[in-house]
C-alpha cells in the first residue's frame, strides 16, 4: 500500500465524524486547519501498516534534520492554509442570528450593515458564511462547467483552485481528489455531499479540458 493510498483510506473512514465536528465547532472553515501525524511501520515485504493517527503530532525538534523537516512543513502549511482576517463583531452577529434561527425555526432578518458585511466577508474568503445557502446535491451533479466563466464558479471550486495554487509553491501534494483517486474512492463516502460531488466532477472535467483558473480570471484550454 502506498502512503497516499493509506492517507486517503484513513481520512475517508473518519470523514463523517470530521464533517460533523467541523459543522458543530467551526464558524468558518477558512480559519481552521489540522495537521495529522501518521505512525506507520514497514514489514519485511515493505508493506505499510498503520499504527495510529495523531491529531497533535510532536513538533519539537531534537536534531538538525528534524528541525529542517518540521520547520519547512510548518512554513508550507501556513502558506497553503491561506488565513483570512475577519471582523469578529460581524461574525458574532451572524452566529447569533444563526442561533436564534435554530431555536425559533424561522430565519432571522439581518440588519442591513451585518447583511452587507457578511456578504463582503464571505466573498473575500472565497468561502460562504454558514448563513449562505448551500448548492443542493442535484445542482452539483448537473452543473455544466463549460458554461461558466472562472469568476462565476461556485465558491467551493474557487477555494479549491486557490488552495491548489498555494500548495504548488510548497512541498505538499494533493492526493485526493485527483482523477485517479477520485474514480477509485469517491464511491466509499458514507454520505454524498454537494461540495464533494461538485469538486470530484470538477477535477474530472478540469483534467479532460486542461482548465486553469489564473489570476486574470481567463479560461485556458479547450472547452
Amino acid at each position: 500500500m502506498y502512503p497516499d493510498v493509506l492517507q486517503v483510506k484513513v481520512v475517508l473512514a473518519a470523514e463523517p465524524t470530521l464533517c460533523t465536528l467541523s459543522r458543530m465547532n467551526v464558524p468558518n472553515a477558512h480559519n481552521c486547519y489540522e495537521v495529522f501525524g501518521f505512525d506507520v511501520m514497514l514489514d519485511d515485504a515493505l508493506k505499510l501498516w498503520l499504527i495510529e493517527v495523531n491529531t497533535g503530532p510532536a513538533m519539537h525538534t531534537g536534531t538538525p534534520l528534524d528541525k529542517k523537516v518540521k520547520n519547512t512543513m510548518v512554513q508550507d502549511m501556513f502558506h497553503m492554509v491561506g488565513f483570512v482576517s475577519h471582523d469578529r463583531s460581524i461574525l458574532r452577529s451572524v452566529n447569533e442570528l444563526n442561533r436564534l434561527a435554530r431555536l425559533t425555526g424561522v430565519s432571522a432578518t439581518k440588519p442591513t450593515d451585518v447583511k452587507k458585511s457578511s456578504k463582503t466577508v464571505g466573498h473575500s474568503m472565497g468561502t460562504p458564511l454558514r448563513t449562505a445557502r448551500k448548492a443542493p446535491l442535484k445542482a452539483a451533479e448537473e452543473m455544466q462547467f463549460h458554461k461558466l466563466n472562472p469568476q462565476d464558479l461556485p465558491d467551493a471550486l474557487k477555494e479549491t483552485e486557490s488552495e491548489l495554487q498555494r500548495a504548488s509553491c510548497t512541498g505538499f501534494e494533493c492526493v485526493f481528489p485527483t482523477r485517479k483517486t477520485r474514480e477509485a474512492y469517491s464511491k466509499y463516502f458514507e454520505t454524498q455531499r454537494s461540495n464533494n460531488v461538485l469538486t470530484h466532477r470538477w477535477v474530472e472535467w478540469k483534467g479532460r479540458h486542461e482548465y486553469m483558473v489564473g489570476a486574470d480570471c481567463r479560461l485556458s484550454g479547450a472547452t
